[in-house]
């Protein structure tokens, strides 16, 4: 498809008066569309209604192994664990990865699940933190952690 024949059927999608949010939606369904990448719109929405992942985790996210849901979400409750752990050790900037692949593995299995979790894990950081002395370590472990849960609540 040539660039102004992809203009022009990207024209419906971009007129009106939108919010930022749906405009951003309506624009990622017409690229689906009129790139060829779905057949249908329903396949383009529910693509675009998929949560994305953030800045920090696709640059945190290693390389991993594809797998099924139970071994991912036995994967997740081990990483928030871990996360607590490197707190505790005071290694809190290796919890960027691990947060990263939490959100990942929530995204794609389970993610009305792992937000109770999380919590217990923000809980558990904070009292960390405050005990060990540790605030502004656990403080960026916990936004990344509430950042995880607004993805997978929105």
């Amino acid at each position: 498809m040539d660039r102004t024949a992809y203009n022009q059927c990207m024209v419906p999608h971009m007129q009106g008066q939108k919010s930022k949010e749906q405009r951003q939606h309506d624009m990622c369904v017409g690229a689906k569309l009129c790139t060829g990448k779905v057949a249908t719109r329903e396949e383009a929405e529910q693509i675009c209604s998929m949560p994305k992942l953030p800045k920090w985790a696709k640059a945190a996210l290693p390389e991993v192994e594809d797998c099924s849901c139970p071994e991912k979400m036995k994967r997740t409750l081990d990483h928030l664990d871990l996360i607590a752990l490197k707190v505790h050790e005071g290694e809190a900037g290796e919890a960027k990865g691990l947060a990263a692949l939490v959100l990942n593995d929530a995204i794609s299995c389970r993610p009305e699940l792992v937000p109770g979790l999380i919590d217990e894990t923000m809980a558990q950081v904070n009292s960390l933190g405050k005990r060990f002395y540790l605030k502004g370590e656990s403080r960026e472990v916990e936004n990344q952690l509430k950042m995880i849960k607004e993805v997978l609540s929105a």
